[in-house]
């Protein structure tokens, strides 16, 4: 199970993963990915991230991101997530954010 670490630090804006066998306890892998322009580094970090690797296997993963991304108009209220692009360097090459259809 990986989950995700907001990380802000003066002028430096990152995710940290894990990846952690929650049986064992043992750290798996771990990596940081440069947040993506707009992401609320005042809300902090909790959500849990899935990962989705290409289909080939190779290059980069897609990241589901949960809350918080509260920089439109406060998302966050609504249960928005956010969909990362990374590549095979983990560098986020493109983001989007899913919004839930109102009833």
């Amino acid at each position: 199970v990986r989950h995700g670490e907001h990380l802000s630090n003066g002028s430096s804006n990152t995710i940290r993963i894990i990846e952690v066998n929650h049986t064992t306890g043992i750290l798996l892998s771990e990596m940081t990915i440069e947040a993506p322009s707009g992401w609320d580094a005042e809300a902090g970090f909790g959500a849990t991230l899935a990962v989705v690797p290409n289909a080939d296997g190779k290059g980069g993963d897609a990241l589901l991101v949960g809350l918080p991304f509260a920089s439109q108009g406060g998302l966050a209220a609504v249960g928005a997530a956010m969909l990362l692009f990374l590549d095979a360097g983990r560098r986020v090459v493109a983001s989007h954010t899913l919004v839930p259809a109102t009833p």
